[in-house]
């Protein structure tokens, strides 16, 4: 029998949500939200309606409609209108090695950012992002060492090398066949300076690979493995991939296999080369129209020192992290303060962190920057490569407003600013201020960020224990909060640099988000100077860039 519209669309619908959330236990009505799905899901999700149903599937909708029967209903009403201003990525014209590539604007962001601050890329710190694990048991080094190259043949982002014309930078994806897997053997006592000084050593880009890995011998079973990859060539998403590109290798090289990995049907390259010829179209106009309003007039990010300037001055200028906890007890109570209120507890978190920052600050005028991960095609899922993009989340705060409608207006602030997610930062940095397009960042210096607790590194029948390794360079720093969710809570680190913050004022500010959490789940109706305790609120009204309602 045929399915008429309503049906055939539901149907869709419900085989994306079966294959976002790996489960066929899923019926027309079941809540998304309930389900386990949050912003990144619907992302997702919007994605695949996209490419599946021809259809431009607002953030939004999901929120409002968070069955497959009632969005159903939603991209019926949808279809017909003016399809999508983001074109398909094209397929990738045949290269042969040698030839050269497109660069996106976040790798010449990368590079023009260490010419103007450090005077040359090979100056540049290290920027890094990395995998750190403990293995313990019977290790097949071969069989790890394969999955690592394995990883490096399949992703052009991490062989591709830079060089300089005339001081304009070129690019080329070089052939590597494999990767070294740099072996130490060290006492555990050792391992903290031992990992500090990997993760502190910088990459050449003119020489590639953009990733590093090392094998840390502690005893005859027991190792713990460091894979470093310079933010030029990946983001944290490229991370994950990774995991499960070395967990499935590893699995398959033990058994003297081939791995069997989705195909790529892109490189990096290839969407760069997107990129670049979707900003010289009318395509993406809507969103500078977008940012140009929401960030005009934007002159200061939200300063958190409480000393003098002088006293700054004298501190020593490193890089510091600080952890905190939001119990389980008080997540589940943020839960449903969001299931309650149709947004997402990323909102809810974003919330009640801007409240504390205007608590803390003495202004109303708010913004905070936070990653998006920018890959809005499902062929650049499975991708490793530098797709995330900076935006910026501003709102006036003031002290009077109840929490409720402070959390509305973020809620719909962050859909909109990830609707128009696409435009690179430099871009717009260029385009909203001309005269200061060497401009390093937006205004707004304060980073945020929620996410998923990692699952943990399968690697055949070993035991892993995810590790930390602290070192950081205070020159990339600025102060963050990062947020992971877990089944024991939130998992908060505060980063920072000490020129700015002292260890004094960076526990006092964490006491007041760890209170503010608290008192939202009690009394979330209440006004945010109730919310965490008036001190510097500022009390102007609103100004015309608010949310859109």
């Amino acid at each position: 029998m045929s399915l008429d519209g309503q049906s055939r669309c539901e149907a869709i619908l419900l085989g994306i949500w079966r294959e976002l959330f790996d489960t066929d236990l899923i019926g027309a009505n079941d809540d998304f939200f309930e389900l386990g799905g949050d912003s990144l899901l619907a992302i997702r999700v919007a994605v695949r309606a996209r490419e599946r149903l021809e259809v431009d599937l607002p953030l939004s909708a999901i929120f409002e409609a968070p069955t497959v029967e009632n969005l159903a209903h939603v991209v019926s009403r949808l279809r017909g209108r003016r399809s999508s201003t983001l074109p398909p990525i094209p397929l990738p014209v045949s290269e042969k090695g040698g030839d050269q590539i497109q660069l996106s604007f976040a790798q010449l962001n990368v590079i023009e950012r260490a010419v103007r601050r450090f005077g040359s890329v090979r100056a540049r710190p290290p920027h890094n992002i990395r995998i750190c694990v403990e293995l313990s048991g019977s290790l097949d080094v071969p069989a790890l060492e394969s999955a690592l190259g394995n990883v490096l043949r399949r992703h052009e982002a991490l062989r591709t090398s830079v060089a300089f014309n005339g001081g304009t930078p070129s690019a080329v994806a070089v052939e590597i066949d494999g990767i070294e897997l740099h072996r130490h053997r060290i006492q555990s006592e050792q391992l903290a300076i031992v990992l500090q000084g990997l993760a502190a050593q910088p990459f050449d880009l003119s020489c590639p690979p953009f990733i590093r890995a090392h094998l840390i011998q502690l005893e005859s079973e027991k190792h713990v493995l460091l894979v470093l990859l310079d933010h030029f060539a990946g983001d944290a998403w490229s991370i994950a991939v990774l995991r499960n590109e070395v967990a499935l290798g590893y699995d398959a090289y033990r058994r003297g296999v081939e791995p069997i990995l989705p195909a790529l049907p892109i490189q990096y390259s290839d969407w760069a080369r997107w990129e670049r010829d979707a900003v010289q179209g009318a395509g993406l106009e809507p969103s500078l129209c977008y940012w140009r309003q929401q960030l005009a007039g934007t002159t200061t990010s939200p300063e958190l020192s409480l000393g003098t300037a002088s006293e700054r001055l004298e501190r020593n200028d490193t890089a510091a992290t600080l952890g905190f906890e939001v119990f389980p007890d008080v997540v589940t109570g943020l839960d449903e303060l969001a299931r309650a209120e149709g947004v997402a507890l990323y909102a809810v978190a974003l919330a009640v962190t801007m409240a504390v920052l205007a608590n803390r600050t003495g202004k109303s005028d708010i913004g905070v920057r936070v990653p998006v991960a920018n890959r809005r095609w499902t062929d650049t899922e499975n991708l490793i490569g530098c797709f995330a993009n900076i935006v910026v989340i501003r709102a006036h705060v003031s002290h009077g407003a109840r929490f409720v409608d402070h959390l509305h207006d973020i809620h719909q602030i962050v859909l909109d600013a990830q609707e128009h997610s696409a435009l690179p930062e430099s871009l717009l940095t260029a385009t909203l201020s001309p005269e200061s397009a060497q401009s390093t960042l937006l205004p707004p210096h304060v980073f945020f960020d929620l996410s998923s607790v990692e699952s943990p590194f399968a690697l055949g029948d070993l035991r892993t224990i995810p590790l930390s390794v602290p070192a950081v360079d205070a020159k990339f720093v600025s102060t963050s909060i990062w947020l992971k969710r877990g089944l024991n809570g939130l998992q908060g680190t505060l980063l920072y640099r000490t020129a700015e913050l002292d260890e004094r004022d960076a526990a006092a500010f964490l006491e007041e988000i760890t209170h503010a959490f608290r008192r939202t789940v009690v009394a979330p109706r209440s006004t945010l100077a109730d919310i965490v305790g008036k001190r510097g609120f500022a009390a102007s009204p609103g100004p015309r860039w608010q949310a859109r309602r």
